[in-house]
């Protein structure tokens, strides 16, 4: 559990006064809050403000559903932000996370919560639902409605729902004040402009502190236009790497842009709405760190590939130098380098599969029916025209820990995954 700084925050003082009353109240059962709401409106925020004053009084963990899709990632993610591993079989983990979590009253706060996908009907149904009595507060924040959440038998009767809306015109003039530029002058006009959307906002004010004389053009809608007359022309590669790695502090800075960036600049980046202090250093808020890198691609794509390159160097040099959370962590933002970029186009998203089965291993009598749900051509230039059937069957062969089914109701194999699992032991060879 670590405290990070305190995140501005506007408009919700309803929503951290809830709070505040289930930290003080005598109720010890454990219940589930619901946080919904379009990118960019504040979930994320809300859940950090959240964070920060929970750890004022009780325990509370801040987790990213987009890094913990399985529960063995899961548990080892919660060994990381409990500063300590968890040591044991996979059954002893699991007993004393559960120990740890019915202790006193805690909160674990889950950013993302739709990219959870197995992890999610495993927390719900399993580890979750054998800790229904203990003190403790499950935050979920997601674009969208968690139906199997909200239907389901245990929590559906202990849940708060909160439907994020914009900031109001008052609310606006608020922030605008807090970020010392004259709400007067400003508060309308970029209240009209933005409605009230908190991300939009925050770029606008941005905007108009990079350089008052211009009306900045923002609506709700974040483009790369929008990022361009935020922040000055030199920043735009510091950005664009720090969109790469997605966490970094001044020296891995340095070393992705290969220029002296300083402390004064380094520091410089935080007046940005869109930038905030993570465990590794400065991170960006992931709308923008997404039109960003898209903008990059499309634009300048050669650029693109040299920066990418220059961010796999140094996420490799820092995975083998530092301690086993930040080594792990950059493993972490290596794969996702790896995955965004691999030429290959899925064939089942498995972040919208939500039922966890222990029996999603591949089975010898499994093979003849993923052969037939290989299509006729690979999907991917990594495999030659026809050498699809003969990679799977080396897979399911050599690699059988590397291909998980998805069954049907009657057992039935409708779908799978496969590819050469990444350890540290085979990674450090490669």
């Amino acid at each position: 559990m670590t405290i990070a700084e305190q995140p501005l925050l506007v408009g919700r003082a309803t929503q951290l006064r809830w709070i505040n009353n289930w930290i003080h109240s005598p109720e010890s059962d454990s219940m589930v809050l619901m946080i919904q709401g379009p990118a960019g409106i504040g979930k994320s925020t809300l859940l950090e403000a959240i964070h920060y004053e929970a750890c004022l009084n009780v325990p509370s963990w801040l987790v990213d559903g987009r890094y913990v899709s399985t529960p063995l990632a899961w548990l080892d993610y919660m060994g990381l932000l409990m500063l300590h591993s968890l040591p044991g079989r996979h059954d002893q983990q699991v007993a004393q996370l559960k120990t740890t979590l019915s202790q006193q009253k805690s909160l674990l706060l889950i950013d993302n919560a739709e990219s959870l996908g197995m992890t999610g009907e495993w927390l719900r149904t399993h580890f979750l639902a054998t800790l229904h009595e203990a003190p403790l507060l499950i935050a979920l924040a997601a674009r969208g409605p968690l139906f199997e959440w909200q239907t389901d038998p245990l929590w559906h009767t202990r849940m708060e729902h909160w439907e994020l809306s914009p900031l109001t015109f008052s609310d606006t003039q608020v922030y605008v004040s807090a970020r010392g530029i004259g709400a007067d002058q400003w508060g309308a006009r970029l209240y009209h402009q933005t409605k009230g959307h908190p991300l939009s906002l925050a770029l606008a004010v941005d905007a108009v502190g990079h350089d008052p004389t211009i009306v900045p053009q923002i609506s709700q809608t974040v483009t790369a236009r929008v990022l361009r007359e935020v922040v000055t022309e030199k920043w735009i590669p510091v950005l664009e790497s720090l969109a790469l790695v997605q966490e970094a502090d001044e020296n891995t800075l340095e070393a992705l842009t290969q220029q002296t960036i300083g402390s004064i600049q380094y520091h410089q980046l935080l007046s940005l709405s869109f930038i905030s202090v993570g465990p590794l250093g400065l991170r960006m808020h992931d709308t923008v760190r997404k039109v960003l890198l898209d903008d990059l691609r499309r634009r300048n794509p050669e650029r693109f590939i040299q920066q990418r390159r220059q961010a796999l160097r140094v996420l490799e040099a820092r995975r083998r130098q530092t301690d086993e959370a930040t080594r792990l962590r950059s493993a972490a933002m290596l794969l996702e380098l790896y995955r965004d970029d691999l030429p290959v186009e899925p064939w089942l998203n498995f972040s919208t599969v939500t039922e966890w089965r222990e029996h999603c291993r591949v089975q010898e009598c499994d093979r003849q029916t993923l052969h037939a749900l290989l299509p006729d051509k690979p999907h991917t230039p990594l495999l030659e025209p026809n050498r699809q059937h003969a990679f799977l069957d080396a897979i399911i062969t050599r690699y059988p820990e590397g291909v998980r089914v998805v069954r049907n109701h009657e057992n039935a194999a409708i779908g799978f995954w496969v590819g050469l699992w990444i350890s540290e032991k085979n990674y450090a060879n490669h």
